[in-house]
């Protein structure tokens, strides 16, 4: 009996360290109507992802986009990508595009919206076509309350972005990020 109690105990630690990042919030969108994969807008089109951390261009309050330089939230020359703010960028390889792929595909069981707010919009997601012209790019800043990190969205248009909202999107977005080698600015809230 005792051997029992002990190897149970062992089976129930283990399956403990074994548990994922997201929590009973969220899971796995399987719909084939809507979910999001390798031939879906704008990952069919794209011939290289980079993810990168940039100078912020701008600031946003609760209510509104607050310009401090150049009137963008992203930097931009022209109508080009101003790579010259990228203070670090890092291309996705296959196995970091299924890693985006399945956080775009994480929801909340409930469908809940989260209204986000944060300080520097500082890191995004560029799409590349194969005339190496950013398409699409997704800016996502982070904020944190407590322990809970959350994140916004501000993308180039309403074709691409990062899925619907669940709670423990926020911290898997920043370990894929920081995982990679690309700093996340995450603005804390008291």
């Amino acid at each position: 009996m005792k051997i029992i109690t002990i190897i149970l105990t062992n089976l129930i630690f283990i399956s403990t360290l074994s548990q994922t990042t997201v929590n009973d919030d969220c899971f796995t969108n399987n719909n084939p109507k809507t979910k999001v994969t390798n031939f879906t807008y704008p990952f069919n089109k794209a011939n290289r992802i980079l993810i990168v951390k940039y100078k912020a261009a701008a600031v946003q309050n609760i209510n509104r986009w607050d310009t401090t330089n150049t009137g963008r939230t992203f930097p931009k020359k022209n109508d080009d990508i101003d790579t010259t703010n990228f203070l670090s960028k890092m291309q996705l390889t296959d196995k970091g595009i299924d890693s985006l792929i399945e956080i775009i595909n994480q929801r909340s069981k409930d469908n809940k919206i989260f209204e986000g707010i944060f300080g520097e919009p500082s890191n995004a997601i560029l799409f590349i076509d194969n005339k190496e012209k950013v398409f699409e790019y997704v800016v996502v800043g982070f904020a944190q309350v407590d322990k809970l990190k959350h994140y916004t969205e501000m993308t180039s248009s309403i074709a691409v972005n990062l899925g619907w909202w669940c709670s423990d999107k926020g911290q898997i977005l920043v370990d894929f990020f920081q995982k990679r080698g690309v700093e996340t600015v995450i603005r804390k809230w008291e």
